[in-house]
């Protein structure tokens, strides 16, 4: 099993929606979900609003240097 290029902890950006409006972080990766049927890791996210959300490996944005990946 390949390790997940996101651990719990790691702060990240997100891509904007789906009505193109951006999305404001950073999220903190809560935890690692199911990979999807087409193998795409998915991870828990929390915003800084409190909220949470699934989100998968694409939306992920690699910004800044507080984003660690490995």
């Amino acid at each position: 099993m390949a390790q997940a290029p996101y651990k719990p902890g790691d702060l990240v950006n997100l891509t904007p929606d789906f009505a193109n409006q951006p999305r404001v972080g950073p999220f903190e990766v809560i935890r690692m979900m199911p990979s999807r049927d087409n193998a795409e890791e998915q991870y828990r996210v929390r915003g800084p609003s409190g909220q949470e959300r699934a989100v998968g490996d694409h939306e992920i944005v690699v910004e800044s240097a507080s984003v660690a990946k490995g």
